[in-house]
């Protein structure tokens, strides 16, 4: 509760937290002091890109220099037309990624639980 830091009675601190951080908030400290905390910047396709690219075949970290590459790559781009396309251009490859991870998956269960016809 609001005791232990939270917002209110029956709210994990850890709930209080998450939701603070993700709006930003004011905290007051000592006599009078005030500090302001923003949110966290908006990473865009990064996030869900970074996330995926854990489990990308070739490592998480050569995932992330390319990843890191591309978006470095771009960096000064300012046209919003060209800005759109490489937003779309990310969306796909998130897609394409979602769809290596199904057939990565199903490929596994199939080989688990079929018998190999060509035996």
């Amino acid at each position: 509760g609001a005791a232990r830091g939270g917002a209110g009675p029956g709210l994990p601190l850890r709930l209080c937290r998450k939701a603070s951080y993700q709006r930003g908030f004011t905290a007051r400290r000592g006599a009078g002091e005030v500090l302001t905390f923003a949110p966290p910047p908006d990473l865009g396709p990064l996030s869900p890109l970074l996330y995926l690219g854990r489990e990308y075949p070739k490592g998480a970290d050569y995932f992330r220099s390319h990843l890191k590459a591309a978006f470095l790559k771009n960096k000064d781009v300012k046209d919003p037309e060209k800005i759109k396309q490489l937003i779309a251009r990310g969306e796909f490859v998130i897609k394409e990624l979602e769809a290596l991870y199904y057939l990565r998956k199903y490929r596994a269960m199939k080989q688990r639980y079929y018998e190999d016809d060509n035996k």
